[in-house]
């Protein structure tokens, strides 16, 4: 809000922190889904399993 309030001299710099921030939600975002396809993945392992089409991770080969 400093920067807001010291006027249009602080336009660049409020720009690159919103810049900055978009960076970071992006990674984040990448993150999330990565972790939600590694999660889709396992889901779809398990319901292969109750389908039959798969064995339990626990039965023996």
């Amino acid at each position: 809000m400093t920067l807001f309030e010291q006027g249009k001299s602080t336009v660049m710099a409020r720009k690159a922190l919103l810049e900055e921030q978009r960076i970071k939600l992006l990674e984040k975002q990448k993150n999330i889904n990565t972790t939600i396809e590694k999660l889709n993945y396992k889901i779809a392992l398990y319901e292969e399993i109750e389908s039959g089409k798969r064995k339990d991770f626990t039965e023996e080969v």
